[in-house]
């Protein structure tokens, strides 16, 4: 039991680090500021591929790119989702402005982590991403509400990237790369 948390706390150190990109990085031209799924399946698809070709160093890059982009959107999308609810019904977005704080801490602290560690939430992101776009469908923002719940799904997906890379790196092999 204990070499398993072991190597759950080195897989959450790996990723913090990885989804944790410099300023530089993540302020390049080439990533947009706004959500754009494109962008995402493009970084994703070019990760895939520079790890198919062996070259993890670059592989790592977009993975990182690629999850902090992901994570920085959704954080953006659930003020949105409050300032949706707050415009729509007075005061009724105020829970969702703070999880939206709340995942928004979290990730600064573990950008600024020097230790593995996991915080409870107490909500699902993708959930509420989720629950936005049904909010932008009943508005018929069909358009908006697709691109959220794409983005949903991106946030699940980089979250079950840790999951596969601790396994990865239990069975001792290189999580680097793999997202």
């Amino acid at each position: 039991m204990r070499t398993h948390l072991i190597v759950f706390y080195a897989v959450l150190v790996l990723m913090t680090a990885c989804s944790s990109p410099s300023r530089e990085s993540a302020n390049t031209p080439s990533t947009p500021s706004q959500w754009q799924p494109e962008f995402w399946d493009r970084t994703l698809l070019a990760a895939k591929q520079a790890n198919g070709a062996g070259d993890k160093l670059s592989a790592e890059t977009l993975c990182a790119q690629g999850i902090h982009y992901v994570e920085q959107q959704a954080i953006r999308a659930l003020f949105d989702f409050a300032g949706l609810q707050e415009g729509q019904m007075q005061g009724s977005g105020q829970s969702m402005h703070i999880k939206a704080q709340q995942l928004e801490q979290m990730k600064a602290q573990q950008a600024r982590a020097t230790q593995a560690g996991s915080r409870y939430l107490g909500f699902v992101p993708w959930v509420e991403l989720d629950a936005y776009a049904d909010s932008l469908t009943k508005l018929h923002r069909e358009i908006d509400a697709t691109a959220i719940r794409r983005l949903g799904a991106a946030y699940k997906y980089t979250q079950e990237a840790f999951l596969r890379r601790a396994l990865l790196m239990r069975g001792g092999k290189d999580p680097r790369g793999e997202c």
